[in-house]
């Protein structure tokens, strides 16, 4: 299957900023026999309360994105007690060892990518059920368990 490869990393926007991006320099990236115009609107299939305190937004026109605002300090005790603060490159941490293990169980690679900055925590992907099942399965089981959640900040 063709995967999008060398996405560019972009500058951090204001939470009330994501899903306005259009015109976007991805579009020289895509496939050109693909009719985006027409495309379905993505397919969110997991409800809010099951990957509760992450949201879902559109990120570009061809992503989406869930974030966590860092300013709520979700588990902020757990990542204090382990000598961590919660910060976006901790959530990053500890999603780069799920997205390994989710990578080892399923196909794909290199299908995820990251925008953080100091109040928000965001991974996007091209590849929603990936990313919808990344987050129900893997991030949000371990979130739930403290010492599952300790032993990835380790």
């Amino acid at each position: 299957m063709y995967r999008l490869q060398n996405i560019k990393e972009y500058e951090m926007k204001e939470l009330f900023e994501y899903g306005n991006l259009k015109g976007h320099e991805l579009e020289q990236e895509l496939l050109p026999w693909i009719d985006y115009d027409s495309r379905l609107p993505f397919k969110i299939w997991v409800s809010e309360e099951e990957i509760a305190p992450f949201f879902i937004i559109q990120h570009h026109p061809y992503s989406i994105a869930v974030l966590l605002k860092i300013s709520e300090n979700y588990k902020a005790d757990v990542f204090r007690k382990n000598g961590f603060n919660g910060n976006s490159n901790d959530w990053k941490t500890i999603t780069l060892k799920l997205i390994e293990k989710y990578e080892e169980n399923n196909s794909g690679i290199n299908i995820f990518q990251f925008d953080c900055d100091e109040s928000v925590f965001c991974i996007y992907s091209f590849y929603v059920d990936d990313l919808m099942k990344l987050i129900r399965d893997y991030l949000i089981p371990v979130c739930r368990d403290e010492n599952l959640l300790a032993s990835y900040l380790e």
